[in-house]
């Protein structure tokens, strides 16, 4: 039977809304994690490049700059010597690109159900205080709002008119200025835009599928693509972070769907799905693109799989117990820890995640504010 939730990235909530904020992202061009691209990010790139050293799919994802266009990393889905030379350009500084400067966060977004509109806030740098804007109009019951890789362009989600909204982000105030929406399937409930930002997928929980979208890198216009079947009742996509794979949570099918992503058009293909617990409600992929999660708030569970680095399939491994009704999953940015927000425990179940086969243990639960929905995190733990 389908149930739908309102996901919101926070981890309690009064009414149905989504939020999400102009966050810091790792820098494109960085392989060793040091927030920063060096001559030593340089050097390991030419050294994928010809081969001496095997690189991971997180490195894949990271060293994909190449060409620029308009100034930002457009990834070609390959890595070759172009990328070398490029990463070493911005290092002598011969050229730049917005997402090497890994700015913090400095606006959220908030998708307001019941008032059809999307609330603007600018971030304090010292206290992390939210200080309103001038909300902007989206379609009919707005439910997930995301940002582009680069801070640029927003899109919302909006289930009761069938449609993904788009924006402008003004670059020095965080304010909205529409563009044209774009068509979804029936009763769109979340929308993700992938690590290059060239695509955007949104899963649609009335129709039973994924719609696909190129997104115009000056604009940020939505083109559609030929949308994809998914199982039944998808409630959430993520994409890895390599932009290889993309992964749908079905709520009625109880399983993930699993799916190829084409380089070129972002269309995608459509491999074997997992089974999950019952009622799936988001999944997420770790960091270094060797792990997914899936959140089932009917079997109170996370379900933990293997992402084969070749094809994209999942395998199971056992799943951990969650608090009542988990809606949510997180992985922290450094890829060692996870978190499940529990709608009706009212807590943040905590773990652990090995390194080698990525199960998770168990920590303490932390209490959290009536109905949590979901959880984020920010930045590495150290």
């Amino acid at each position: 039977m389908k149930t739908r939730i309102c996901i919101s990235v926070i981890a309690a909530v009064f009414s149905c809304f989504a939020v999400t904020t102009h966050a810091a992202v790792m820098p494109q061009g960085d392989l060793n994690g040091n927030n920063t691209t060096d001559i030593s990010d340089a050097l390991r790139t030419l050294r994928i490049v010809v081969q001496l050293d095997v690189a991971t799919t997180l490195d894949l994802f990271q060293a994909d700059v190449a060409p620029l266009s308009n100034g930002f990393p457009a990834p070609d889905g390959q890595v070759d010597i172009s990328d070398a030379l490029l990463i070493l350009r911005k290092v002598v500084q011969l050229v730049s690109w917005p997402l090497t400067d890994n700015p913090p966060a400095r606006f959220a977004y908030v998708a307001n159900n019941g008032s059809n509109d999307i609330s603007v806030f600018s971030i304090d740098q010292t206290t992390g205080a939210l200080t309103p804007g001038a909300p902007v109009a989206a379609g009919a019951a707005p439910v997930s709002v995301t940002v582009d890789p680069s801070g640029r362009f927003a899109y919302a989600a909006n289930q009761g008119s069938d449609s993904i909204s788009v924006y402008s982000i003004d670059q020095a105030t965080g304010a909205l200025t529409p563009g044209t929406a774009a068509t979804a399937g029936t009763f769109p409930v979340s929308v993700t835009v992938d690590p290059s930002g060239r695509f955007a997928y949104a899963a649609n929980f009335g129709s039973d599928t994924i719609s696909v979208y190129s997104i115009d890198q000056t604009t940020g216009a939505l083109t559609p693509g030929t949308a994809v079947v998914a199982g039944t009742a998808p409630q959430s996509v993520a994409v890895d972070p390599s932009g290889r794979f993309a992964y749908a949570a079905n709520n009625g099918s109880e399983d993930i769907s699993v799916y190829s992503i084409d380089q070129a058009t972002g269309a995608l293909t459509p491999g074997t799905p997992a089974a999950a617990g019952t009622n799936p409600q988001s999944v997420t992929v770790d960091p270094s693109g060797r792990f997914a999660y899936a959140a089932s708030n009917g079997s109170n569970d996370i379900s933990v799989y293997r992402i084969d680095q070749a094809t994209g399939a999942l395998t199971p491994g056992p799943a951990a117990a969650a608090g009542t009704n988990p809606i949510s999953v997180t992985v922290d940015t450094s890829g060692r820890f996870a978190y499940a927000a529990n709608q009706d425990s009212n807590d943040i179940s905590v773990y652990g995640i090995d390194q080698t086969t990525g199960a998770l243990t168990p920590g303490i639960p932390v209490a959290a504010g009536t109905g949590p929905s979901s959880v984020t995190t920010t930045g590495v733990i150290q």
